[in-house]
């Protein structure tokens, strides 16, 4: 566990127009996370990790479509990192030297919804 985690996050909303009566609203937003360099095994550190994500939004009547860019810029980065001894190759001598395995995070994202506000009044 990181001993020191920041997330940062800020959005803007608001009607554009409205459309037959009824207010088409946007929203935009973004995010930034980071994670201090995390303790490992053997007096090792995992490295610090910083990332940026932004979301646009545009709601009418009961239909909203979003798009959500997550890791924007594209940062590889690890989401877990362990350190142990491991063996890959069964015929090799074995060796007692712990070595770093990571879980990487993900890269670049793209989502795209399509959302129904069920019960809710525009």
């Amino acid at each position: 566990m990181p001993p020191v985690v920041v997330r940062v996050d800020a959005s803007v909303q608001g009607p554009l127009a409205h459309p037959r009566g009824r207010p088409l609203v946007a929203r935009i937003g973004t995010s930034f996370r980071t994670l201090s360099p995390r303790p490992l095994p053997y007096g090792q550190f995992a490295d610090p990790v910083f990332l940026l994500d932004y979301t646009a939004a545009l709601r009418w009547s009961v239909v909203e479509i979003a798009v959500d860019v997550l890791n924007v810029t594209n940062r590889r980065w690890a989401a877990t990192e362990l350190v142990y001894v491991s063996q890959w190759d069964p015929s090799a001598v074995p060796s007692r030297i712990p070595a770093r395995h990571i879980m990487a995070g993900a890269p670049l994202t793209v989502l795209f919804t399509l959302g129904l506000h069920l019960g809710a009044k525009s």
